[in-house]
């Protein structure tokens, strides 16, 4: 599943050049739902490792997850102020 997870989100920005069909909706709801995506793996994992007992594998996710979230809010809101946060 991830492996092909990964492989239509390789895919769909293509495919949407080529037909014309690229929208800033689009672009929203795949940034979206790729966050979506990660989170979901990511509390795969958590769920997994606390079943198995194993707390700093915990911790780690949790730390990641948080991570996963706060990268794009990050990005959203130094663009918002007008810093330039990444190179493109």
């Amino acid at each position: 599943m991830i492996i092909l997870s990964g492989l239509l989100d390789l895919f769909d920005g293509v495919l949407a050049r080529k037909l014309e069909r690229v929208t800033l909706l689009g672009g929203f709801l795949d940034s979206v739902l790729d966050r979506y995506s990660d989170l979901l793996l990511l509390l795969a994992f958590l769920i997994y490792y606390l079943r198995k007992g194993v707390p700093g594998l915990v911790v780690l996710t949790s730390v990641v997850s948080i991570g996963t979230i706060l990268i794009p809010y990050v990005r959203a809101k130094a663009e918002s102020l007008q810093i330039r946060a990444v190179s493109d």
